[in-house]
């Protein structure tokens, strides 16, 4: 072998340059989560694996390129040279095979640790979420009952009574009185004028002057309010005494008196409470023949139904990605802590799960765009006896959907252990 010094210089920038690249290397590591970083690992250690295969399949190559060569070589100390060459070639190649299959291992269990880290992670985030759903519902509570407890305590509106007695001043209260006996005046009037023209010999006033409106305004308001009922008190004797012919008699007192309607005061019935709306149940917001909706950190699971197929039961449910940056569904993760309890009380744990495309094909991983769902198999083994209804639930995701009826049918998709 050549060996090859490298200057001083040259080195004094390898290290510069190492030190630069590592530098963004830690400032990432510190900010990624055990779930990505044990993603990065699981990549790296596939990545070396498919190098070791790559490695492995040269040296095979060359082992076999050799094989020949020595075949091919003529008997003598050059054929003993090319079978050694041979045989080094072929135990090269046996240990980069080893080589590639422990690489291929390691790369299997820290995929298997990187999908554990990523279901920890979004379960935390899944309880973590559902915790803050349920402080928001409690808050929704106290405001409703805080904004129920302020509409009690508040005043109500005092009904509208009538108009408070404004005092009058004795010029006032005098304009009254006079004023609604005035108009009958001129009636009594002229029956005291008939009654003086009627008498013979009726002689005038001491002092000389005829009788004046004045006087004949205070007879009238004397035989209103100033003589008894005669007609009350004699009606045993016939005729009342002093009765006023037909046509010719006063006013009666409450005829002089402003009348008032009660219900002029009385203010119309206020509408303090506005009408309720109809309440809506948790039935009108399902889809149309759904039995259930349950979220799990970025998908929303949405049960149609359950079938028993042989000794599993299979339920129907549509998946929907609400993720903008992921939009790869696993079914080794989707809902993986799902099971069911059937009405003989026994629990079964999901067994498996996988998508159904377009064409109806299962897949066992899927590509959900933002916003969209698919269609979504929960697989539940080992069903024994007879299971008309189940209950599906979730410990993590909140997943609790009761009386899911189970149909018999053997047509249902089966689970299919193609990928």
């Amino acid at each position: 072998m050549v060996s090859r010094s490298v200057p001083l210089f040259g080195l004094s920038l390898l290290v510069f340059a190492s030190l630069t690249s590592i530098r963004p290397a830690y400032a990432q590591a510190s900010t990624e989560t055990p779930a990505q970083a044990a993603a990065a690992k699981a990549a790296a250690a596939e990545a070396a694996a498919k190098q070791a295969a790559t490695e492995a399949t040269a040296k095979q190559a060359a082992a076999r390129q050799a094989a020949m060569d020595a075949a091919k070589t003529p008997a003598g100390p050059a054929r003993t040279a090319a079978e050694a060459t041979a045989k080094q070639a072929a135990a090269e190649a046996t240990a980069a095979q080893v080589a590639a299959r422990q690489a291929f291992v390691q790369a299997a269990t820290a995929r298997q640790q990187a999908n554990a880290a990523l279901l920890a992670e979004r379960r935390a985030a899944a309880q973590q979420a559902a915790a803050e759903r349920q402080a928001q519902i409690a808050a929704a509570r106290q405001a409703q009952a805080a904004q129920a407890a302020a509409r009690k305590a508040a005043p109500q509106p005092a009904a509208a009574g009538p108009a408070p007695a404004v005092a009058k001043t004795p010029a006032a209260a005098a304009a009254q009185t006079a004023a609604p006996v005035a108009a009958p005046a001129t009636v009594s009037q002229k029956a005291v004028a008939g009654k003086t023209s009627a008498a013979p010999g009726s002689k005038p006033a001491a002092n000389g002057a005829p009788n004046s409106t004045v006087t004949q305004i205070s007879d009238t308001v004397t035989s209103v309010f100033g003589k008894p009922n005669t007609a009350a008190v004699n009606s045993k004797g016939g005729a009342a005494a002093g009765a006023a012919a037909p046509g010719r008699g006063s006013p009666s007192a409450n005829a002089l008196l402003p009348k008032t309607n009660p219900a002029a005061n009385t203010p119309p019935a206020a509408a303090n409470t506005p009408p309720a709306a109809p309440a809506r149940s948790s039935a009108d917001l399902l889809p149309s023949g759904a039995f259930g909706v349950g979220q799990s950190g970025d998908t929303i699971l949405t049960v149609y139904g359950c079938a028993k197929h042989a000794t599993q039961i299979l339920c129907t449910t549509t998946i929907s990605n609400q993720s903008k940056s992921d939009t790869q569904l696993h079914s080794s993760l989707a809902w993986g802590d799902a099971f069911i309890v059937d009405d003989q009380g026994n629990k079964h744990q999901r067994s498996m799960g996988y998508f159904l495309n377009a064409d109806g094909e299962p897949r066992l991983d899927m590509d959900v765009p933002y916003g969209q769902s698919t269609k979504y198999v929960l697989v539940f083994n080992n069903i024994s006896g007879q299971a008309s209804k189940v209950a599906l639930h979730s410990d993590s995701s909140g997943l609790d959907v009761e009386e899911i009826p189970v149909t018999d049918s053997s047509s249902a998709p089966a689970a299919s252990s193609k990928k």
